[in-house]
């Protein structure tokens, strides 16, 4: 981005310290985009706490590290719906702090797809 406009200057020094680990997955159409946020969480997350998944589809056979993710008991989809908790009474009611937050980067037409195209995104709690 232009010097006038770069956001780098505001980005922390050092990663933020967080316990949550994200899993961001980003539709291709979202890699190439002029105004992206990913990069800008990435670059202010350590990188063993923020993983970026470029795609539309993943599987087990393809993708088994996201697969043993979403299996987890205390890993959060972040995608509304009728069966989607309040986040806040999640953390209140729940015993578990979630370890686990997936996040789907694209228009609302491309998360839509993206989430009901891949029954592993199903399994953990929306």
């Amino acid at each position: 981005r232009p010097q006038k406009v770069c956001l780098c200057p505001f980005l922390p020094v050092h990663p933020l310290h967080i316990s949550t680990h994200l899993y961001i997955i980003q539709h291709p159409a979202e890699e190439n985009k002029v105004l992206r946020t990913v990069p800008l969480l990435a670059a202010c997350l350590p990188q063993d706490k923020c993983k970026v998944k470029i795609g539309r589809r993943f599987s087990e056979e393809r993708d088994p590290e996201l697969s043993t993710v979403c299996r987890k008991s205390d890993t959060l989809i972040l995608y509304p719906g009728a069966d989607a908790a309040n986040l806040e009474e999640f953390i209140l009611d729940s015993p578990i702090y979630p370890s686990t937050i997936i996040i789907i980067d694209g228009t609302w037409s491309q998360a839509k797809d993206i989430f009901y195209k891949n029954s592993l995104f199903r399994l953990p709690k929306q």
